[in-house]
């Protein structure tokens, strides 16, 4: 800590729960976050083409999910 101020502000914001990050780790998990956007942007375009039958993948697929489905108890 940089000073007393620091110090208390610290202890403080730790009892409320917050959890207190150096510059570093603030910028790299901002960097982690941005990544994660992304994959989640990704994953709704997937969602989105497979729900609209434009997934070749999920069009060759399907019937082997359906089939598990109806095996699967109520």
């Amino acid at each position: 800590m940089k000073s007393r101020s620091d110090g208390l502000r610290s202890v403080v914001r730790m009892a409320a729960g917050f959890l207190e990050f150096s510059r570093e780790d603030s910028a790299r998990l901002e960097e982690i976050r941005y990544e994660l956007a992304k994959i989640g942007t990704n994953v709704n375009q997937i969602a989105l083409a497979a729900n609209r039958g434009r997934a070749a993948m999920v069009r060759a697929q399907w019937a082997s999910v359906e089939e598990l489905r109806r095996s699967l108890p109520l």
